[in-house]
């Protein structure tokens, strides 16, 4: 056998097994490329779990939004309810101060509790009442007036035990 004819004889099996190599060394480059590609980039169950706990979370949220909701109407509830308990205990003493003092109810300004800045709280510590201009020399006697709850409310504390003021 000569030469030409082993070349023909071989020539096919070499261009067939070139190719394969080249098409192996191709799928080869093609899986790495994807493997690093994939390790920057989660897979699909990973991404599925993610937002499966993103979907969890956010209904966890949702129901915690809603019980702070809730928990809000019920406090604000429980202020309305003292308040309203508070304004009846003052307009209980008020009445008492006025029958311990000879004076009608009706005769004390009323005071807007919700809003201070309107009632005689901010008026009197815009205008603070007048000194007298005669001290009393008389000790305090069974004749001096007890003061409302208005009166007391409207009154500038600052400083002051209040023991004083009250007895």
């Amino acid at each position: 056998m000569d030469k030409a004819s082993l070349l023909n004889d071989f020539a096919p099996h070499a261009l067939f097994i070139l190719g394969v190599l080249f098409i192996t060394a191709w799928m080869v480059i093609r899986i790495r490329k994807r493997s690093t590609r994939n390790a920057t980039q989660p897979s699909a169950r990973e991404q599925l779990q993610r937002y499966r706990t993103r979907d969890a979370v956010r209904g966890d949220l949702e129901g915690l939004m809603v019980d702070i909701e809730q928990l809000a109407r019920r406090l604000g509830s429980q202020l309305d309810a003292k308040s309203q308990q508070i304004e009846s205990l003052l307009a209980q003493a008020d009445q008492r101060i006025a029958a311990l003092g000879g004076q009608s109810p009706a005769a004390a300004p009323p005071v807007d509790r919700y809003e201070p800045s309107t009632g005689p709280a901010a008026t009197a510590a815009a205008d603070p009442p007048a000194p007298d201009s005669a001290p009393d020399s008389a000790p305090d006697s069974v004749s001096t007036p007890v003061p409302t709850t208005n009166q007391l409310v409207a009154a500038d504390y600052s400083g002051c035990c209040l023991k004083c003021c009250l007895h």
